[in-house]
């Protein structure tokens, strides 16, 4: 068995995977090339397929983490190294401006976003200021994205396991999550809801109302895409 943890960020999952990996006694690993920008493309450095090899022969559970952006070519990927159909894919998800609120704060404190182009001589927002928009919108553009091709995979059926968990969801402590994921993944499952790892707690920062605007407005964009699961409603 193979779970994908695709997490939009801020949504809890570090959490969740040490969860799975406590109850599936297994390692996670990764296959995104790089920090940031490097979640988009998915593939082996030497580390990820070392540790590729050392988990098919010692685990029959692997789970694999990352802002996994289902591409055709990170789809192909997959597909080659462990088999769509035989992969559980569970996208982590949360409200939108929550989301935004918390990279406002990531930015302020490290002068990065979960998903920012990077280098090894500055970090991104050593070079960006913007008067109108809190964050710099590629930013912005690329989660939005990342949900929009989860949504409309999901709405086509392209994926035969595949499910949405709500950060709400992931740090609630109940045993509903238990439930859920024991039927999604077909197996009794009782996680440990203290494991808690890497968590974005909600934040008081005001998002101004021209990125608000943005968002929405690009949202619209999407015109068969139904947003309502990240907050963003339908006219």
């Amino acid at each position: 068995m193979t779970i994908f943890i695709s997490a939009g960020p801020g949504t809890a999952s570090h959490s969740l995977v040490s969860r799975l990996e406590r109850i599936f006694n297994t390692k996670r690993n990764t296959h995104k090339l790089g920090n940031g920008s490097g979640n988009i493309v998915a593939g082996f450095d030497t580390k990820s397929f070392l540790k590729y090899l050392y988990l098919s022969l010692l685990f029959k559970k692997k789970i694999i983490h990352q802002h996994f952006f289902p591409t055709e070519y990170n789809l192909s990927f997959i597909d080659k190294y462990y088999g769509l159909n035989k992969t559980n894919f569970i996208i982590t998800y949360r409200n939108i401006f929550d989301t935004l609120k918390n990279m406002i704060k990531w930015k302020l404190k490290r002068k990065h976003t979960p998903l920012s182009f990077r280098t090894k001589e500055f970090e991104p927002y050593d070079i960006f200021d913007s008067k109108e928009f809190e964050l710099n919108l590629l930013d912005v553009v690329l989660i939005i994205n990342f949900y929009a091709l989860w949504l409309k995979i999901n709405q086509k059926k392209l994926i035969k396991n595949i499910m949405f968990l709500n950060f709400e969801d992931i740090v609630r402590n109940d045993n509903d999550l238990s439930s859920t994921l024991s039927d999604f993944l077909k197996k009794k499952i009782s996680l440990d809801n203290h494991i808690s790892e890497n968590l974005w707690e909600k934040s008081d920062i005001k998002i101004s109302k021209n990125l608000e605007e943005f968002i929405y407005m690009y949202c619209k964009s999407f015109s068969d895409i139904d947003f309502s699961l990240i907050g963003i409603k339908n006219d």
